[in-house]
C-alpha cells in the first residue's frame, strides 16, 4: 500500500493505492482540498498510516478480508436481484417490463383516488351508524 501527491488544476490531492490481496485488483482513493504540496504530503502520511493500521473504510478493506468478501457477496446479490429485474421476473421486473401492468395499476390507484374523495364528501352514502 502506498500513497503519492499530485497537482491538477492548482489543487494538491493525494492518492492512496493498494492491490486487493483476494483479486489482484488495483485500488485507488482519491482525496482533495490541499492548498501546498507540504499539507497534502503530511496529509498522505497520516492517510498511509491510517491504512495500514486498519482504519476507515480503505484500511478495513486492507486489513479485512472477510469485510471484501461479505461485500463481494452483496454486490452478487444485488447483481442477481437487478437481473431478475431486466428479465422481467417477480413483481418489479413485470412492472418494469409490462406497460400494462402499469397502466391498470395507475388507472386502480385514480379509482381509489375518486373513491376515497367521495367518502369524505358523502360520508353517509357509505358508513351507517346507530346507536341503540
Amino acid at each position: 500500500m502506498n500513497g503519492s501527491v499530485v497537482k491538477k488544476a492548482g489543487n494538491w490531492y493525494v492518492i492512496i493505492e493498494r492491490r486487493d490481496p483476494a483479486t489482484g485488483e488495483h485500488l485507488r482513493k482519491w482525496h482533495s482540498g490541499f492548498r501546498t504540496k507540504r499539507s497534502a504530503e503530511a496529509a498522505r502520511a497520516e492517510l498511509v498510516s491510517a491504512v495500514n493500521r486498519g482504519e476507515g473504510a480503505l484500511g478495513k478493506l486492507a486489513k479485512d478480508s472477510s469485510l471484501f468478501v461479505s461485500l463481494s457477496r452483496a454486490a452478487a446479490k444485488m447483481d442477481s436481484f437487478f437481473a431478475r429485474i431486466e428479465q422481467g421476473e417477480g413483481s418489479l421486473g413485470l412492472l418494469s417490463s409490462d406497460d400494462r401492468l402499469y397502466r391498470e395499476a395507475q388507472q386502480t390507484l385514480t379509482e381509489m383516488k375518486r373513491l376515497l374523495a367521495d367518502i369524505q364528501k358523502n360520508p353517509k352514502k357509505y358508513v351507517k351508524l346507530s346507536i341503540f
